[in-house]
């Protein structure tokens, strides 16, 4: 996949990324407003995916395009929904529920380093100084959200901080798979219904299983209208992740946490009244620079390839 389609508007790109990137910092303080609930976490992941999946169905039944289930299609839905819903969404609930809203946005936002590291692994992308010296600054920015908490100088458990590292893990090795599988001949409105409909597999017999009764015994409050909203949300975010990944690539999809940093930090603040401590604002400002040099690196190495 190239890095950037060539009939893609060059500013196509940065619109849609800013737009994700608020999108995705508001989605935290969301999940933390449906975690602290009352309701299951299992419940909640499989309502927002079931109702992000009837839009999606929708949308498909309008546009006359629906996901196409051959082998292949299912083998992309099953990975990409277990990579990109399932691990990632229960476990930022469960984390959510006890880590604050910035620190859970600081530590969702390293997947940008994760992204680099897995593509050098898996040979989808080269070692540039930019993207090591990036790795360099986002460990040290781990380092400042982990070492207050193992010191105790914080109250945040290291436990969950390391939990919700898997989150960014997760959607990294989604973003990788992707590029190098996305099946020929579906846009990205499908693909994304048929992930949410493997997503939605994959959880409603779980959670008919744990059964629901607790749930409806919650009063509708702030977590129900969480869900409503991140349905919303979503089905404005999988079209724009896709179409940004389509057209411009993984590295520059990963740059959205630059946004999403900033923004999820200040919903924090207003949402829940957060007063991030002077560790975790250096922890934000070293991962701002590392999301730079992850950035620039790979510019620049882009166009050191290009024939002249």
């Amino acid at each position: 996949m190239p890095a950037l389609q060539r009939n893609a508007p060059r500013w196509l790109p940065l619109i849609y990324l800013v737009i994700l990137g608020a999108s995705w910092g508001l989605h935290f303080s969301y999940i933390k407003l449906a975690a602290e609930s009352g309701l299951s976490y299992l419940g909640v992941a499989t309502v927002t995916t079931a109702g992000v999946t009837f839009l999606l169905l929708i949308t498909g039944l309008i546009r006359r395009r629906l996901p196409v289930f051959d082998r292949t299609h299912v083998r992309f839905y099953f990975i990409c929904a277990l990579l990109a819903y399932v691990v990632p969404f229960l476990l930022e609930l469960r984390s959510a529920a006890h880590l604050p809203a910035s620190v859970l946005t600081l530590v969702v936002s390293s997947t940008p380093l994760f992204t680099v590291a897995l593509a050098i692994t898996f040979r989808s992308d080269t070692v540039s100084l930019g993207r090591i010296l990036g790795i360099v600054f986002g460990t040290l920015s781990t380092a400042f959200i982990l070492l207050p908490a193992a010191l105790g100088i914080s109250d945040v458990p290291v436990f969950w901080i390391l939990v919700a590292f898997i989150v960014p893990l997760s959607y990294s090795a989604d973003h990788i798979y992707i590029t190098r599988a996305w099946p020929q001949g579906s846009d990205s409105y499908q693909l994304g219904c048929g992930e949410a409909l493997l997503a939605l597999a994959m959880l409603a017999p779980a959670y008919l299983w744990q059964g629901f009764g607790s749930d409806l015994e919650v009063p509708f409050g702030t977590g129900h209208i969480a869900m409503i909203v991140m349905v919303g949300f979503a089905l404005i975010e999988i079209y724009l992740y896709f179409e940004i990944l389509r057209i411009a690539g993984p590295i520059f999809t990963s740059q959205t946490n630059f946004v999403t940093v900033v923004s999820g930090v200040f919903w924090a603040m207003i949402i829940f009244d957060e007063r991030p401590s002077e560790w975790l604002w250096l922890s934000a400002a070293l991962l701002g620079i590392a999301l730079w040099f992850v950035a620039t690196g790979g510019r620049r190495q882009q166009a050191d390839q290009t024939p002249r």
